[in-house]
């Protein structure tokens, strides 16, 4: 059974090579006992910078938000060699809803510290890939959608 993941994989790979696709990201504190632990589905490494994707197929706007923050605190690099983007597969869902959440978290709590995001609809990804011949051309689209944060 083919998984939203596993199509969002299949479209990466088929544009971008096979070796477009670095795999699951896992952070963690690392503390055995109070051991706090956050993944995402999927990264991009394109020279210095970092793509974080996010496959949401269930409608998971709360878990993404805790996602959200920890990730801002666990990931270490620039803010503007970063990138956390959540593709929304769950049919009619607008992901502004998302962008408006992490953009208040952005701003109210995590402030310099918030990762940039992308935050969009499976169907608008595929738009956005339209054309883009290589990562270096993804990161400029991806870019130019970020929504708020300090950037």
């Amino acid at each position: 059974m083919s998984t939203n993941e596993d199509a969002f994989r299949a479209r990466i790979t088929r544009q971008f090579g096979s070796d477009a696709l670095k795999g699951k990201r896992r952070y963690s504190t690392g503390v055995s006992k109070a051991d706090v632990r956050i993944s995402v589905d999927e990264s991009l490494e394109i020279d210095d910078r970092l793509v974080l994707v996010e496959i949401d197929s269930g409608n998971a706007a709360k878990l993404l938000i805790g996602q959200y923050i920890l990730l801002s605190v666990f990931e270490k690099r620039a803010r503007d060699k970063v990138l956390f983007v959540v593709v929304h597969y769950y049919d009619k869902y607008n992901a502004d809803r998302t962008a408006k959440n992490f953009q208040f978290i952005a701003t109210s709590v995590l402030a310099e510290q918030a990762l940039p995001f992308v935050a969009l609809h499976e169907s608008d990804l595929w738009t956005l890939l339209d054309g883009a011949r290589s990562l270096e051309e993804l990161w400029a689209k991806l870019t130019l959608r970020v929504t708020g944060t300090h950037q």
